[in-house]
């Protein structure tokens, strides 16, 4: 009779991969066709962090190195059956970023920190600036383009108007009350405090102003000093966006010509003061603003400026330098020369601007303009005018920059 053999089961010679409480590694032996021994059958490795799902991570990186679910070690194969492409799973990333950006940014339009299509406008802006700008400097490059006897091309300033409203918009979030003080046809002329170490972001502001806050949009000619105007990469871009040289008989012609001028009677001093004297009014010189205004029957309108003396914070200037390049100072600041280029960049401060009621001149005699103690008297109502606004609306703000 045969004889029947019975193959005796095979034995796991494996001890335990696992771990005792203590740390201490386990000495029993492993179960058959594992690396653990019934205790620690579903112990993760220790290497692994315990707020790690061991299963899960296996499943994804067998999904991203394509071996399928399940081909890495652990305790056996995914719950799911349809695993899912690498592609997938990044789509699947950006979703749920794109979900909570959403989310977040739904709580700060709640919370009133943003406004609502806040962002969808500024890339609107953003596209059409660039566009502006591009089809300005090739209308010029090709030829085809205006300009008055002064240089003033209105079409080619009007390209750069979507740029400068970036700024009027976005970055330094200009306020402005009192715009329809400024009258919407005739002359006029606007008399502003004076800072940015040079340039003249404050008269860009409020050329901007006039075109999106008035209801009848006007260019404004600004009167600039004529260190400005000598600088060659300066000079055309002033004379080409409507800036005249600083001068009784250009600031005769222009309010000939019921145009709309703008000047800055601190001059150089209101630009170069240090930020210890910000909003400071320095002196209006001798008055000249004011013969001009008498003999042209021309209403002054007084403007205080608030932010633009943070964007540049002037703590000393730069020796040598200024008369290399012309200019009558080179300023000192906090980011500039330190930062290089870099610093350049002017602060993003918060600004208001504020124009105030107009005064009339018309009740005066033209030969007033030849009274000295009269026109210095009017110089230095219109000067307290700015002051008393300057100082009541930065008691309004909150920081300088927001």
């Amino acid at each position: 009779m045969p004889t029947t053999t019975t193959d005796s089961p095979k034995t796991n010679t494996l001890t335990c991969e696992g771990h005792t409480k203590s740390g201490a590694r386990c000495r029993r032996r492993a179960v058959e066709g594992s690396k653990f021994c019934s205790q620690h059958a579903d112990q993760a490795p220790p290497e692994m962090p315990e707020d790690i799902d061991r299963d899960a991570l296996d499943d994804a990186i067998a999904d991203l190195t394509g071996k399928g679910a399940g081909a890495a070690g652990g305790s056996g194969a995914s719950d799911s059956d349809d695993p899912s492409s690498p592609l997938d799973e990044l789509k699947q990333i950006a979703d749920y970023v794109g979900e909570n950006v959403s989310k977040i940014r739904d709580a700060a339009v709640g919370a009133g920190v943003v406004d609502d299509g806040l962002l969808e406008r500024v890339i609107g802006d953003c596209a059409n600036a660039i566009t502006s700008l591009v089809s300005a400097f090739a209308s010029r490059a090709g030829g085809d383009y205006e300009e008055d006897d002064f240089g003033f091309d209105k079409e080619f300033t009007e390209g750069l108007l979507p740029l400068a409203t970036l700024l009027y918009r976005y970055y330094w979030r200009v306020d402005v009350v009192g715009i329809e003080n400024v009258p919407a046809e005739g002359r006029g002329l606007l008399v502003s405090n004076h800072a940015g170490a040079g340039i003249p972001f404050d008269g860009a502001m409020i050329k901007t102003a006039m075109h999106l806050e008035h209801p009848t949009p006007r260019h404004v000619r600004l009167l600039v000093l004529d260190w400005l105007m000598g600088l060659p990469w300066m000079a055309d871009l002033m004379k080409q966006t409507g800036q005249v040289l600083a001068s009784t008989p250009n600031a005769y012609e222009l309010l000939k010509r019921d145009e709309l001028i703008a000047v800055f009677p601190e001059g150089v001093k209101g630009m170069a003061k240090p930020f210890s004297q910000r909003y400071n009014l320095q002196r209006f010189g001798r008055g000249g603003f004011v013969r001009i205004a008498l003999r042209t029957k021309t209403p002054i309108i007084p403007v205080a400026v608030v932010g633009s003396e943070e964007i540049y914070p002037k703590i000393a200037n730069l020796p040598i330098l200024p008369k290399l390049i012309g200019a009558p100072f080179v300023p000192v600041t906090p980011m500039f020369p330190l930062f290089g280029l870099l610093g350049l960049v002017p602060l993003p401060s918060k600004w208001h601007i504020e124009f105030c009621d107009p005064i009339d001149v018309t009740q005066y005699p033209p030969e007033a303009a030849d009274d000295r103690a009269f026109v210095l008297e009017l110089s230095e109502r219109v000067r307290a005018t700015i002051q008393e606004r300057l100082k009541a609306n930065l008691l309004t703000r909150r920081t300088p920059f927001w």
